[in-house]
């Protein structure tokens, strides 16, 4: 069975912030600049979440102002 991972997401206005983990401890986490367009912002962060095999299964709660960002691959 897969691993399920748990992503947490603030997406702010000058940054955002990310946190993975698993039932059992840290997994990754990083900061990049928000820039001007919030969707591009949760597309770079999925794509790198992607590059790192952690999109398969995870669940995720967003904040902040791209909290509402839906349909983002």
């Amino acid at each position: 069975m897969d691993k399920r991972y748990y992503i947490g997401i603030d997406i702010g206005s000058t940054a955002s912030k990310v946190v993975v983990i698993d039932d059992e401890k840290l997994i990754d986490s990083f900061c990049i600049p928000t820039g001007w367009n919030s969707k591009e912002t949760a597309n770079t962060i999925m794509q790198k979440l992607k590059e790192n095999g952690l999109s398969n299964s995870m669940s995720c709660a967003a904040t902040g102002c791209g909290r509402g960002m839906r349909g983002v691959r």
